[in-house]
């Protein structure tokens, strides 16, 4: 899977994985490590803030994230995500 983004839509979408580990800690693999920079987001109360990050981003952002959301959430993923100035 390759996922052509801007850098806007690049930071919205690792805004989005970013709540949705924190909304759903138990039901997305991940490394010990990154559980634990997980942990230390949620201790820090950054939970809110990425809501209203998520909130506020374009709904079609965030129905390609939800698009994608399984691909991204699982250990074994093998996509690109390719950051460009301008999509054409």
């Amino acid at each position: 899977m390759k996922v052509n983004l801007t850098p806007e839509e690049f930071s919205n979408f690792v805004a989005s994985y970013l709540l949705d580990c924190l909304l759903h800690i138990d039901e997305i693999n991940m490394s010990d490590d990154f559980r634990e920079i997980v942990d230390v987001l949620d201790n820090k109360g950054m939970k809110s803030f990425l809501l209203m990050k998520y909130l506020k981003m374009d709904s079609n952002e965030r129905l390609n994230y939800k698009r994608i959301r399984k691909s991204v959430t699982d250990l074994a993923f093998k996509g690109v995500v390719e950051i460009m100035k301008n999509k054409e």
